[in-house]
């Protein structure tokens, strides 16, 4: 697998820096053997938080820390997306972890992933608008 091209998405506060991840495999997990897809930095965290409750025992790799403040300079999106690449690296060097379904979810699925689907709606900020 591999990300590169990470262009910035949208504007102002809800803008965020898209990268496209190519992943290219014969294991029989992924019976399309190659896919491309865009991911943000929020669905890499999704991957790692639904490895780690699906694998209870299992190390899961960490992910680049997030920042806030520079996430459009030009050498830390370069930097986050060789982190973000060695991590998805690491999962497909794993022996339990390549063929996990999260992980051929994250590498194949066109579709929003399931934490985009939720409904944000009712979350904190809705309740506090209630008070």
């Amino acid at each position: 697998q591999s990300t590169w091209e990470p262009p910035k998405v949208g504007t102002g506060m809800s803008s965020y820096t898209a990268y496209t991840v190519h992943s290219k495999t014969s294991l029989p997990a992924y019976p399309q053997g190659e896919s491309s897809v865009m991911r943000r930095y929020s669905d890499f965290a999704w991957l790692r938080e639904a490895l780690v409750a699906a694998n209870p025992g299992v190390i899961v790799p960490p992910l680049p820390e997030k920042n806030a403040t520079s996430r459009f300079d030009d050498e830390f999106v370069e930097q986050r997306r060789g982190e973000l690449e060695r991590f998805l690296h690491r999962l497909a060097a794993h022996p339990l972890l390549h063929s996990a379904s999260e992980l051929q979810l994250f590498l194949t699925s066109a579709d929003k992933l399931p934490w985009e689907k939720k409904s944000w709606g009712s979350g904190v900020l809705n309740k506090m608008s209630k008070v």
